[in-house]
């Protein structure tokens, strides 16, 4: 079953086309990676994705509804790159009280918010306030936060942004577990390494367009390329300021 279900998106903001006939699907149990130079359209089609923004034409379906709606909306979570954690709150707090927000009961809360400080490996960090953590940890308290509801659906852009290798690696192994238990994901980087050990499956933007999209062994061989970073780089032209 289809998660995440886009046919021939299209978003123009005034005379400029920032997604131009995108088309893809996310199955349940996945994880999809968007990848593309600065400019190339990602954000936009998250944003769509997210309900956050409608498309100027073509149809996005998200857990078999409209994603601007709140019963879908209540179903997935979203981590933006530029996201910030509550800084006079600490890093339970945060977590706890973005459960009961998403709908959770005060117990129920306080018991997936103290797991995921143990899984996400915060449990020192667990009275900090958001202005002591660094990028890194701040990064983990969002997601914690995005994970705290249980979603179906995750929408992550950049979530290693800033974490050390040790760090980095977890958050890795937690979101192959999440799509082992059936969670789709959709997740971008610009660690190329990255996308290639959590993607099932990777579609590369450029100028508003998926140009190429497919398992990463398959598409490194049909292009003869010897890694993704030389494939991404032989498919897409140089980022937009």
């Amino acid at each position: 079953m289809d998660a995440v279900v886009a046919n021939d998106l299209r978003k123009v903001f005034g005379e400029f086309t920032a997604v131009d006939g995108v088309s893809f699907k996310v199955e349940f149990g996945t994880t999809f990676a968007l990848i593309g130079p600065n400019g190339a359209g990602k954000t936009t089609t998250l944003r769509m994705v997210s309900g956050l923004i409608r498309p100027t034409s073509g149809s996005i379906t998200v857990l078999g509804g409209d994603p601007s709606v709140g019963g879908v909306r209540s179903k997935m979570s979203i981590l933006p790159e530029d996201a910030g954690v509550y800084e006079k709150l600490t890093v339970y707090e945060s977590i706890y009280y973005y459960g009961l927000l998403r709908g959770l009961s005060r117990s129920e809360a306080e018991m997936r918010t103290e797991r995921l400080i143990r899984v996400l490996g915060l449990e020192d960090k667990h009275d900090e306030y958001g202005s002591k953590l660094s990028k890194g940890l701040k990064r983990k308290t969002l997601l914690g936060m995005c994970l705290v509801n249980d979603p179906q659906l995750l929408v992550l852009d950049e979530p290693t942004d800033g974490l050390d290798v040790r760090s980095a690696k977890n958050v890795r192994d937690i979101l192959g577990k999440l799509a082992g238990d059936g969670k789709a994901i959709i997740v971008t980087s610009h660690n190329m390494s990255e996308i290639r050990s959590v993607a099932d499956t990777i579609a590369i933007m450029d100028k508003g367009r998926i140009v190429v999209q497919g398992e990463a062994e398959k598409l490194l061989a049909e292009y003869g390329s010897d890694n993704l970073e030389e494939l991404f780089l032989t498919l897409t032209t140089s980022e937009v300021e």
